[in-house]
């Protein structure tokens, strides 16, 4: 009868078969990694970018006057966009946001008889660091986000909306 013993060695043709399947595991593991970290980053800079778009958005629509001001959207874009890895440029006072990685544009639009501002609109184009190329990922990418705001009048809650009844 055999009995069990816990302590001893596997046989001599099984030695060595987990850095075996390690080694052919590896490589995979690894892609796997890059890839959600690749994809973190997206993400992460998809809802920035939103967010600026959102927030120059709500700052040009204070009143009229203000409804395609570049300089103020471009300002707060600056603010929610300095976390981002390449920020560096955008944290210059004298950035602009023409060029890359922050481009901003505020337009207004017009009411049903053009006499009046009914919103703004405000672009919001962010371009990525290079990061991991990878097949199925691009290495840089480049995002845009558009958020549109009615703007209001002096008394709060009263709409330059010609005609629309709100």
């Amino acid at each position: 009868m055999r009995r069990c013993d816990f302590g001893r060695r596997a046989p001599a043709q099984r030695r060595g078969q987990s850095v075996v399947e390690v080694a052919l595991m590896s490589p995979w593991i690894f892609l796997l990694f890059i890839a959600l970290f690749d994809f973190g980053v997206y993400a992460y800079s998809a809802m920035a970018t939103a967010n600026a778009a959102r927030s120059a958005a709500l700052a040009t629509a204070r009143d009229e006057g203000s409804a395609a001001d570049q300089l103020r959207a471009c300002d707060v874009a600056k603010e929610e966009m300095k976390r981002m890895w390449n920020a560096g440029p955008m944290l210059d006072p004298l950035f602009t946001c023409s060029t890359a990685p922050l481009v901003v544009q505020a337009e207004r639009i017009g009411a049903l008889d053009n006499t009046s501002v009914c919103a703004t609109r405000v672009s919001v184009t962010y371009t990525s660091p290079p990061l991991f190329p990878l097949p199925f990922m691009p290495g840089q990418f480049t995002l845009t986000r558009i958020a549109e705001m009615r703007v209001y009048g002096p008394t709060a809650g009263t709409s330059l909306c010609a005609g629309t009844g709100t």
